[in-house]
Order: structure tokens, then C-alpha cells, then sequence
């Protein structure tokens, strides 16, 4: 009998309200007294199941206080739990010797202890639910400690900002204000004192970071969140429009259930397409997005995102790019 299947028959035999001796409970699971006992103690410990021993009744018995049940976790993880803990586990795997030291590997541990302990082994979930990186961009690690200590510490930081999109360097004095990982890659929000506006960094386009012994700007992270998060994707700059796209059928199997941004509102057109209106500001990421649904996807408003997705196609096709 497996440890988890032994898990549910004590359980069951406790259920009754009764004094269950040992030996039934070892003849029922034939398994040893010493076995039986570690079943026990971790039940104890792990699921705060109140096992108690009668001497008077000779028995173990559930001592829950009135109108109190007690029930063992389900044997399997939904979708929301199973995403966290590959996750917890993929990120403490490739974390880099730093400031965690033991505590990343006894965290590590006990996500592991996890996995055994619904999965029977923690190599089945591992080998047959798989989290695939698709976007990620390497970083400088060294400089993650000093970014991070800036921002909690509330310091300000002087990096070197190299713009991938015009090979420009600049040094830059920033305010942190707080991280973001987003789509398998970290970013800095930050109020810069060169533009005098809040910006998002890539940690991957930070060449240098260091610290200044300078008070951080505090901005209020519900000005951030409104000047961040309300336009699309990770880039936020000028001011907010608003895109209108629509799908093709067969695209909307897929499309229909997307959600690209929380203020999108999307509906089916009497011609079958389905449509979808979402604020934006830098266009980037959501071209993007766009071109990666072609020929299915249509820009139907503003009519500047249009054409600047029909220039980009149309150097593509003639081989411009």
C-alpha cells in the first residue's frame, strides 16, 4: 500500500469517532509498528491532524473539538498550484549563490518534500508537467542584489542604460520604485531624475548598477500601478489610446478566451469576428502580440497602429528586415 493511499485509510478509520487499536490499524495497511508511527507523526506535523493515543480506551482517536472535521489535502494539485510550485522550483534551481545561501536550498527542500508528498515521487510531476521559457532574456545576476537593495532600502541607484533599440548609453540617477517579472523576465520601475518621469528598465539592458546615498523619490505605488499597468504590456509612455482588433473565427477559438489586458472588453461582431478594445501607449508589445496572430488578426482602430503594423509587414515581405 502506498504512503499517501495509507494516509487516507487512517484517516477513514479515525473518521468513526472511535478508539482504533494498533493492531487493526496494522493488519488493515500490513504494514510495521515503526511505519506506522513515522504515518502518524507526519500526519501530525504536516496535515495538524489531531491523532491522540487512549492508554484508557487503548486506542488512537481524532480529539477535534466539537462541530470540528479534519480532512487530508486532495491527492492532486490544480492547475494554479502545480504552475506555483514548478515555478518555486525552477527559480530556487537556477538561483546563482548569493545572499540566500542555505535558506534557498532549504526552501528548495521543502518544495521537493511537497512534490512527494502528492505526487509520490517528485520526479513524475517533473517529468510529465513541463514549464517551457520561451522569452527569457539573460541578465546580469551580480547586479540583482544591488537593485533590489536599492529598492527596499529605499536608495537611490546610478546604472548604465544601454537602449537596444539605438545602441545608446546613458548614465541615468533612478528612484526604485519597484520589480516586475514579466513574461520570464524582471524589470525595474522606477522614477528616472534624467527624463524626470517614471520609467521601466529592462534588468537585462542595466549594464552597471550601484548605489547612491541619496533618498529615494518615493512616488505612490498607486500613481505607479496607474502609470504602469493601465496600457499594455511592460512599456509605459504618452499618452493612453485605445486599439481595436478583431479576429477571425477561427482565430476566436483561441483569442476568445485570452485576456491581453484587465480593461479589454471584447464582443462578436455580426460577422462572425471577434473583437477586442484595449488601452496602449508604447505600441511595441502589442505589435508584437499582433504580428504573431497573422493573417487572422485585423487592426481596425487607430488608424496610425494600422498602418505602422502594414509598414512592418510590408518591409518584411520585401526583405527589408
Amino acid at each position: 500500500m502506498e504512503r499517501l493511499e495509507r494516509f487516507y485509510r487512517i484517516e477513514s478509520m479515525l473518521q468513526d469517532g472511535r478508539h482504533v487499536p494498533v493492531e487493526r490499524f496494522l493488519k488493515t495497511m500490513e504494514v510495521s509498528i515503526s511505519t506506522f508511527k513515522r504515518d502518524l507523526e507526519y500526519m501530525r506535523s504536516r496535515f495538524g491532524i489531531p491523532i491522540e493515543w487512549s492508554p484508557v480506551e487503548g486506542g488512537y482517536f481524532l480529539n477535534a473539538p466539537a462541530g470540528k472535521t479534519w480532512t487530508l489535502p486532495g491527492l492532486w494539485f490544480n492547475a494554479d498550484e502545480a504552475f506555483a510550485l514548478l515555478t518555486m522550483k525552477s527559480l530556487l534551481s537556477d538561483l546563482e549563490p548569493g545572499l540566500l545561501g542555505d535558506k534557498a536550498e532549504r526552501l528548495l527542500s521543502r518544495v521537493e518534500e511537497v512534490f512527494k508528498d502528492q505526487a509520490g515521487t517528485n520526479a513524475q510531476l517533473e517529468k510529465r508537467v513541463v514549464l517551457r521559457k520561451t522569452s527569457a532574456r539573460s541578465a546580469r545576476h551580480a547586479d540583482f542584489p544591488v537593485i533590489a537593495t536599492g529598492l527596499l532600502r529605499r536608495k537611490r541607484l546610478r546604472i548604465v542604460h544601454h537602449n537596444r533599440g539605438t545602441g545608446e548609453r546613458t548614465v541615468r540617477e533612478v528612484s526604485p520604485q519597484r520589480m516586475v517579472h514579466h513574461r520570464d523576465n524582471w524589470y525595474l520601475d522606477a522614477w528616472c531624475h534624467l527624463r524626470n518621469a517614471l520609467r521601466s528598465f529592462g534588468l537585462d539592458a542595466i549594464e552597471t548598477a550601484a548605489l547612491i546615498d541619496q533618498k529615494a523619490k518615493d512616488v505612490s505605488l498607486k500613481e505607479v500601478a496607474r502609470s504602469m499597468d493601465d496600457t499594455y504590456g511592460v512599456f509605459s509612455s504618452g499618452q493612453t489610446q485605445w486599439a481595436v482588433l478583431s479576429f477571425t473565427p477561427k482565430r476566436a477559438q483561441w483569442v476568445g478566451r485570452e485576456v491581453w489586458h484587465p480593461k479589454q472588453n471584447t464582443w462578436r461582431g455580426e460577422d462572425g469576428r471577434h473583437y477586442m478594445r484595449l488601452p496602449y501607449s508604447d505600441p511595441r508589445e502589442l505589435i508584437m502580440d499582433i504580428l504573431r496572430h497573422l493573417p487572422d488578426v485585423r487592426v481596425e482602430e487607430p488608424a496610425a497602429l494600422r498602418k505602422e503594423v502594414q509598414e512592418l509587414v510590408s518591409h518584411w515581405l520585401a526583405g527589408e528586415v
